[in-house]
């Protein structure tokens, strides 16, 4: 099987790192990325979207449509952002939930918390240590994916990582991987070992091939999906947009962490949805790190009080939020 992976960050509440990987197989590749770019169109008489303009059909103002085609990130949507953001958003939340009810297997990812308040920083050499901690649980969160959703023989394309200057000017970060994959992973071929970065703003490369759109597309659905998540986790923020697209994921979010490896669950996201904690005990020493990284059961757990979203308004129902 070949494939691509796309990944970005978030931090929580100034405890946990986030590191969320999205596995495109390149035979679901285009399919996905047509859903995601129909869902620019807002028209309800219509389900294909156009870049330019000149070419929509739909008797779509200007306006509206260059509002269409804005840049979907988690961090800035809020209560004051555009209709178009958050429908969208929206729309992409629920892509994900009739993926799974429709068992789909378009869409795999691995989410991992890294809970700092546990991990002794000492542990990570003396420079760029925060970098350090990223590249050695980056590393664990592909590979686990890698070895949890695909059993067979797989070849990597691409990993795109969302652009970020501290890791792209890091000794190390963009390389570190591709080696140990090629080294250690006698069933994965990778074409290129080096990590691309790459913009989450697709506008950026309107003017270029149409592929690097679709990359770019795909690290700003793995960017929504980790920040809803995140939300729904730990609930870092009032906004009653973030609640909201929270509100629509957080029947997955409960069964990944309340039952995991429910083969029988009608979302069916084992072997292609994961969300963990790592690590359950603090690490005594950088000895007793590496046991726990292999202590995949243990180490790596689920143990968070989830609570449901809050609805802000009494009786509200959540049909207006949720696709019918």
């Amino acid at each position: 099987m070949l494939l691509d992976v796309y990944s970005d960050e978030t931090f929580v509440d100034n405890r946990y790192i986030g590191i969320g990987c999205l596995f495109v197989p390149h035979n679901k590749k285009y399919k996905l990325y047509k859903k995601l770019s129909n869902y620019r169109c807002l028209n309800t008489d219509s389900k294909k979207w156009v870049w330019n303009f000149d070419e929509c059909n739909n008797f779509c103002k200007e306006e509206r449509h260059k509002n269409n085609n804005c840049e979907i990130h988690h961090t800035e949507l809020s209560k004051n952002s555009s209709y178009s953001r958050k429908e969208i958003s929206k729309k992409w939340i629920n892509l994900l939930m009739s993926n799974n009810k429709h068992d789909q297997k378009m869409i795999y990812f691995k989410i991992l918390y890294i809970d700092l308040e546990k991990l002794d920083k000492n542990f990570f050499g003396e420079k760029d240590v925060q970098t350090n901690i990223y590249q050695r649980f980056f590393r664990t969160i592909v590979v686990g994916g890698l070895n949890y959703f695909f059993s067979n023989k797989v070849e990597i394309g691409h990993i795109y990582h969302d652009k970020a200057d501290a890791k792209e000017q890091h000794d190390f970060f963009s390389w570190h991987l591709g080696n140990f994959i090629k080294n250690d992973l006698k069933r994965v071929k990778i074409m290129n070992k080096k990590i691309s970065f790459l913009d989450s703003d697709h506008k950026k490369y309107l003017n270029h091939s149409e592929e690097i759109v679709v990359d770019s597309h795909f690290i700003q659905f793995i960017d929504l999906i980790l920040g809803t998540v995140s939300q729904t986790l730990f609930n870092p923020s009032s906004d009653v947009e973030k609640i909201k697209l929270s509100t629509i994921i957080y029947p997955l979010v409960k069964e990944l962490i309340k039952n995991p490896h429910d083969y029988d669950n009608a979302l069916n996201y084992v072997q292609k949805q994961d969300i963990s904690i790592f690590p359950k005990n603090q690490p005594s020493s950088v000895k007793d790190l590496d046991e726990k990284f292999r202590d995949s059961r243990g180490e790596f757990h689920r143990n968070i009080l989830l609570k449901k979203p809050k609805i802000l308004q009494k009786n509200q129902s959540l049909d207006k939020w949720l696709k019918k």
